[in-house]
Formats: structure tokens, C-alpha cells, sequence
């Protein structure tokens, strides 16, 4: 029997194919499988992190794409690590071919330098780079009236 497996399904890690045979059924997929039992592993492939850029002090919404992700968010665990720390990112949304996460607030001593963000789905980890800018921070240097009253709550100038 030759089986063609589709490329476009399914998530990182090892996993039981399953073969169907309307005469007899289902092959043992289970852990405990004792004979002519066979894993195959699928790749986590890494393409791009969208922006690649973002402020120092976090809440940039950046998109990896690539493919082997989990629909399960949980099943995709996220850090970014730098020279000093490890932060736990989070993601909002997962689909197998792309992450959508939040950055951190990074220390003074972690910018200007591509930190790594590292993705894990199933035992897999692949690395992609990205920057924290202090140049792509906003700074608020006026607010205009400074003392707001119920008239003109809709009417703040910010600059």
C-alpha cells in the first residue's frame, strides 16, 4: 500500500499515521502498539515574524507565519529570550500556518539588539529573530486640556 500524506494538515511532532482498510478496519495507532508500529514526524517550519521591528515597551501584535502550528493556542508555547531573561509570550490566535502573539516590555539593556523569539509545538523548537527599537517607541510629550471635565472628554489633543 502507498499512501501520500498531505502537506498541508496537520501539526508539528511525532504522529501515528492511521490506515483504513474497509475489510478490517483501523491500524493500531495507540502508545501501546507492540508490532509494526510507525511514528512519522512533521516538521515546524518557521517563514517570517511581521513586524520584525516594534517598541521597547511591548503590546506590538506581530505575526509568525510559517506551518506546522497547532489549532490548540496551548499547544504552541512561545518565549522570547534575550541576554538577561526569558519572557512567556502571548498568543491571541493559532491556525497551522500562523501565530498571532503580543511582545513583552523589554529592559533598557535588551534594545537595539534582534533577541530571539523561540517557538515550540510538540518537542520542536525553531528560533526567529526580532528587534526592539527604542526609534519605533511613542513618545507623548503634550496633552491638551491637561485637566478634562464630562464637556470635552471626546476632545483631548495628544502629541
Amino acid at each position: 500500500m502507498t499512501c501520500t500524506i498531505d502537506n498541508t494538515q496537520g501539526y508539528a511532532g511525532s504522529h501515528y499515521p492511521i490506515i483504513n482498510d474497509s475489510n478490517i478496519g483501523n491500524s493500531d495507532v495507540s502508545d501501546n502498539c507492540k508490532t509494526n508500529c510507525v511514528k512519522i514526524t512533521r516538521d515546524l517550519i518557521i517563514q517570517s515574524i511581521s513586524p520584525n521591528k516594534g517598541s521597547t515597551e511591548g503590546n506590538t501584535i506581530v505575526t509568525i507565519s510559517g506551518n506546522g502550528f497547532s489549532n490548540i493556542l496551548s499547544d504552541n508555547i512561545v518565549t522570547l529570550t534575550t541576554n538577561n531573561n526569558v519572557y512567556n509570550i502571548t498568543c491571541n490566535s493559532s491556525t497551522f500556518n500562523k501565530l498571532i502573539c503580543v511582545t513583552p516590555k523589554v529592559s533598557s539593556n535588551e534594545i537595539n539588539i534582534e533577541q530571539s523569539f523561540n517557538i515550540k509545538v510538540n518537542n520542536i523548537t525553531k528560533v526567529i529573530k526580532y528587534t526592539f527599537s527604542s526609534s519605533l517607541t511613542p513618545n507623548i510629550v503634550d496633552v491638551t486640556p491637561k485637566i478634562l471635565t464630562p464637556l470635552v472628554w471626546n476632545k483631548i489633543k495628544i502629541t
